[in-house]
């Protein structure tokens, strides 16, 4: 998979009537829109625009817990923890 917009994306409504919210990446291109007019507003779907422009901070996380040493913590925990931000990883980039 190619890589994700430019970071960081942000979520913007349409226009001040609209039930529609805008994600756009740092270009201000639009990455996605959420809650098509004619469902509603929801909270769920604000809550998915605020989830979807977070994305690429948090795979960016993921991605040092992914290779990150956890000194202090049982090897086999810190294992288990690096696997399951690779599975995250994995599925983000598919």
């Amino acid at each position: 998979m190619s890589d994700h917009s430019q970071a960081p994306w942000t979520v913007t409504r349409v226009h001040p009537q609209s039930d529609s919210d805008r994600i756009l990446d740092a270009d201000g291109m639009i990455v996605c829109e959420t809650n098509h007019p004619s469902m509603g507003r929801s909270v769920s779907s604000s809550a998915n625009g605020v989830l979807i422009a977070a994305s690429p901070d948090l795979l960016a996380v993921m991605k040092e817990i992914a290779n990150f040493d956890f000194p202090n913590m049982p090897p086999e925990l810190a294992r288990k923890i690096r696997e399951k931000a690779r599975a995250a990883i994995a599925k983000a980039t598919k």
